[in-house]
């Protein structure tokens, strides 16, 4: 059997965490996508957390975050290649959900059921983090984005909703807020990660083609250049 789904969550965890290690004076945009991933692996592994996420919804966040791993590794290479400047989050941020808001336009036409499927369950969980309800202690990374996600609620006047690329913009600069603040001492939860680490090390060759993929029903949006 292909990957576990928190393996492919903390594999991408880790190469975001590598990029932030070398981009970390431009931007810290890498370092919200590694604390995202490192928050949906932790929620992968208790299944008591997914209570409102099907496997298909969780495939179809594999299939979508492959896509902003070839996005995003992309984006980073041109940094490298040019002379980079600061101030770049809003930029990254902006760049990200637009992508991510052709792919849903796409999939909400190719296949509305599950377009449809994944926005209730993700906006579900959304509310369940932001209201603290999670049936298991929080950890440190959860207990972040939970602070997150209350703060954009706040500034809105509502819980954020995946559907509106205004929010996910706002999730995501707020989250780029947070990786700036120091990261409290049980940063990252030591026990998800150590079991993680071991998983992901054991099988190097996890990828978006595991069994939870969702490619073969949802196609990715076209390439942008």
């Amino acid at each position: 059997m292909s990957a576990a789904p928190e393996k492919e969550f903390f594999r991408r965890a880790c190469t975001y965490s590598r990029l932030d290690a070398r981009f970390a004076a431009y931007t810290r945009f890498f370092a919200a996508a590694a604390m995202t991933n490192t928050v949906l692996a932790e929620l992968s592994i208790h299944r008591a957390r997914w209570l409102c996420v099907s496997r298909t919804t969780l495939g179809t966040l594999i299939t979508l975050g492959g896509l902003l791993e070839v996005l995003n590794a992309r984006a980073a290479a041109v940094l490298e290649e040019r002379s980079a400047a600061s101030g770049l989050d809003l930029a990254f941020v902006e760049m990200e959900q637009s992508y991510v808001e052709s792919v849903l336009r796409t999939w909400s036409r190719s296949c509305a059921p599950r377009y449809h499927q994944l926005i209730t369950e993700l906006d579900s969980l959304l509310r369940v983090i932001t209201a603290g309800r999670l049936p298991l202690p929080a950890s440190a990374n959860i207990r972040r984005y939970t602070r997150v996600l209350r703060t954009v609620s706040l500034e809105s006047g509502r819980c954020p909703s995946f559907a509106s690329c205004e929010d996910r913009i706002k999730i995501g600069t707020a989250l780029i807020a947070e990786a700036r603040r120091p990261a409290p001492r049980d940063q990252p939860s030591t026990t998800s990660i150590s079991l993680l680490g071991k998983a992901a090390s054991s099988n190097q060759s996890s990828s978006s083609s595991s069994t939870w993929n969702t490619s073969s029903s949802i196609s990715p949006a076209p390439r942008k250049s």
